[in-house]
């Protein structure tokens, strides 16, 4: 959850579009995602191939601009239990859950202005393919300059449950102070987590560092290096190619991301080490049109634990 917060602050400040650098975004309306899980070990048995059962796992819908504006996970969450009463007068009961691949569990919904920028995002949970109930929805706003400025997320019945508020605190930083409200069950505030999230740029207005505070005591620094690719001058949307990230205390060293790109800048590897674990790395194989097929997990010395397959469907042409 941590990292998925750092990489979506990242891409506020960085100001990403919101088109995925995975697809060729030209005529891509929904990349359909699929994971296929391989097992050295299954019942006793060792498979020396990918067992080729595949579960549906996203996907993501665009809109003729190349933005993402539907978001879907499969995997919908099921209960059972059975009760049965023996002969003997003894009493047996079974439960479990399990996850449907076959059925939506949740679909994030993203609107956009005329300039491009993400104003309203609608989580919802889905009960056999349809709309059960709103989780959250998440209001954009942007200053008078077109930088973000404010994002407010809503619980049920409108009530705030999160607010980030960005502001400039010199020329080479960005202050992002966010507010998490928990209540009670009147739906009175019960307590807040204040969060601060303060970011160093560089010349280019890339970050290039970010500290993290959570209710004034010291969260996680991350750095960031980036390459030195030139398309006329230096390039502002140069990818990060390594990223060091420390938690607890500013000098205890958590982990170090490694990231590398063909001359396309495709993504084409990722290697992730925390400090007393093994290494985990994706891989990413493109087609000729730079679309996504495969992205394989690694772990250090051993197999492929699992990989992804990705389709692509088009707009139909008018």
């Amino acid at each position: 959850m941590k990292r998925l917060l750092l990489l979506l602050l990242f891409g506020i400040i960085v100001g990403m579009t919101s088109c995925s650098i995975y697809i060729n975004q030209q005529n891509v309306e929904i990349r359909f995602e699929k994971e296929y899980y391989y097992k050295p070990f299954f019942g006793g048995i060792f498979h020396s191939k990918w067992i080729t059962n595949s579960v549906n796992r996203n996907y993501i819908r665009y809109d003729k601009k190349g933005n993402i504006i539907e978001v879907g996970e499969y995997g919908e969450e099921f209960h059972f239990g059975s009760y049965k009463k023996h002969s003997d007068n003894s009493e047996s009961r079974t439960y479990g859950e399990g996850c449907d691949y076959e059925k939506l569990k949740t679909v994030h919904f993203i609107q956009y202005d005329s300039t491009n920028k993400k104003i309203a995002d609608e989580f919802w949970k889905f009960i056999d393919n349809k709309k059960s109930n709103l989780i959250s929805k998440t209001i954009f706003e942007y200053d008078s300059t077109g930088q973000f400025s404010k994002e407010t997320e809503y619980k049920e019945n409108n009530i705030v449950s999160c607010l980030i508020k960005s502001s400039k605190k010199e020329k080479k930083s960005t202050i992002l102070t966010s507010c998490q409200y928990n209540y009670n069950s009147e739906g009175l505030i019960k307590d807040s987590i204040q969060i601060q999230d303060t970011i160093l740029n560089d010349s280019l207005g890339r970050p290039i560092e970010k500290n993290q505070y959570i209710n004034g005591k010291f969260s996680y620094k991350t750095m960031y290096f980036y390459n030195t690719w030139t398309d006329s001058g230096y390039d502002k949307l140069s990818r990060f190619i390594t990223e060091i990230q420390y938690e607890n205390k500013p000098d205890s060293l958590y982990s170090i991301t490694e990231l590398n790109y063909d001359y396309l800048k495709n993504l084409t590897s990722e290697s992730v080490k925390v400090i007393g674990n093994e290494i985990e790395k994706e891989l990413y194989i493109y087609n000729l049109v730079n679309n996504l097929l495969v992205k394989k997990i690694h772990y250090s010395g051993e197999d492929i634990e699992y990989f992804t397959k990705y389709k692509y469907r088009q707009f139909k042409t008018e």
